[in-house]
């Protein structure tokens, strides 16, 4: 899991930077979308890891797939 504290940059009502590890899944965030409650490749199977984490209201996100750069 990732906390706000994780990430520098974070602003408020913002949320924060995603690992590259999480690129193309499922992400389920904490209401206030500063820590990563569950992720997965299917949006059931996060919403019910979201649950079994007591999350009332959890925000979820389809991550972008990672990208390639060449420069």
């Amino acid at each position: 899991m990732m906390t706000e504290n994780q990430d520098a940059q974070h602003s408020p009502g913002a949320p924060a930077t995603l690992p590259a590890e999480l690129a193309g899944q499922w992400i389920a965030w904490n209401r206030d979308m500063t820590e990563v409650i569950a992720h997965g490749s299917s949006l059931s199977e996060v919403r019910q890891e979201a649950s079994r984490n007591s999350e009332a209201e959890p925000v979820f996100q389809k991550a972008p797939k990672a990208v390639s750069f060449i420069g």
